[in-house]
């Protein structure tokens, strides 16, 4: 059957099948059931109400606006949201928006309205906005940290460590706990505030300093190497003055003397002196001579050598 109009013209036609075709003309009213068939463009002025689905092929787009800026599609592989016009393109939420895959089963962004802001990884949240910055639940990876001038790197629940640098000058804040400075386990020096300041070799503590001056555990040289410095015997409450290979030179005793240590030379000289004279001559030699010396350096200088007695009871053995 067909329907025309008066100049002949065919507006509708509908064949043995049930099938109806609208051939031109504008239609107040359509109701379809079963498949229908348009082609050409369905233009309608106001709403349309759909009881299930739009079904679209591979690429075919439904677009909107008035030059079809928004499309939706799907390419046979992957589905698309293009916004091909000038502006932006917002998705909008009333408490906020969440971005997850198509099972519900992981989380990918989640915003909220007046909230934070969350990224996922494996359905766990790694990274979260908060009213004072951000919260990072992993490590973090970047190629440089930059901050202004007395903006801190801090560390700690309570943010202990702090990192800056204040205009013109660079700090590590302990912020009232010891800072270490460590190799693994290894400690190298320590800071204590209001307190020490420590030295370590090989994790075994070297130096300290205190109130007072500091404290040496150990021996100290001088001069690059281990030929000379300074000991303490703490058996003879002495301290020594270090020569070659560290050997003792002499010493400063508690009473304030500096006992000087005989080396082989003087020996030899005492020992040729002995085989020279007898014991009255070298008595003679002990009481004019020696004692008299003996006492003058120990006014002027404070040194004690050998006592008169020792010297010449030394040499009395050697004759």
């Amino acid at each position: 059957m067909t329907v025309h109009t008066n100049n002949g013209t065919e507006r509708l036609r509908i064949d043995s099948s049930g099938n109806t075709r609208i051939t031109a003309g504008i239609v107040t009213t359509l109701t379809v059931t079963g498949n229908g068939t348009v082609g050409g463009t369905l233009s309608v002025t106001g709403e349309t109400t759909f009881a299930t689905h739009i079904n679209l092929g591979d690429s075919d787009k439904a677009k909107f606006g008035a030059s079809g800026d928004l499309e939706i599609y799907h390419d046979g592989t992957n589905s698309y949201i293009d916004d091909t016009g000038t502006g932006s393109l917002n998705i909008r939420g009333n408490t906020g928006v969440s971005l997850r895959n198509y099972s519900n089963s992981n989380q990918f962004i989640n915003c909220y309205t007046d909230g934070a802001v969350e990224l996922f990884h494996n359905n766990s949240k790694k990274f979260e906005t908060t009213s004072s910055g951000i919260d990072v639940t992993g490590m973090v990876q970047c190629d440089q940290v930059r901050t202004g001038d007395d903006e801190k790197i801090q560390l700690g629940d309570s943010q202990d460590f702090r990192i800056y640098h204040d205009g013109s000058t660079n700090i590590i804040d302990g912020h009232y706990h010891p800072i270490e400075l460590r190799h693994q386990s290894e400690v190298h020096a320590k800071f204590t505030d209001d307190g020490s300041v420590e030295l370590y070799h090989n994790n075994s503590k070297k130096f300290e300093t205190t109130s007072s001056g500091v404290l040496a555990s150990s021996r100290i040289f001088l001069g690059g190497s281990t030929n000379g410095g300074f000991d303490y015997n703490a058996t003879a409450d002495t301290l020594e003055f270090l020569t070659t290979n560290g050997g003792t030179h002499s010493e400063l005793t508690s009473a304030g003397y500096v006992l000087v240590a005989m080396e082989e030379k003087i020996l030899d000289t005492i020992i040729s002196v002995g085989t020279m004279f007898s014991v009255m001559e070298l008595d003679l030699v002990v009481t004019t001579v020696m004692q008299p010396l003996l006492t003058i350096m120990k006014k002027a200088f404070g040194l004690q050598l050998w006592s008169e007695e020792v010297v010449v009871l030394f040499i009395g053995l050697i004759i």
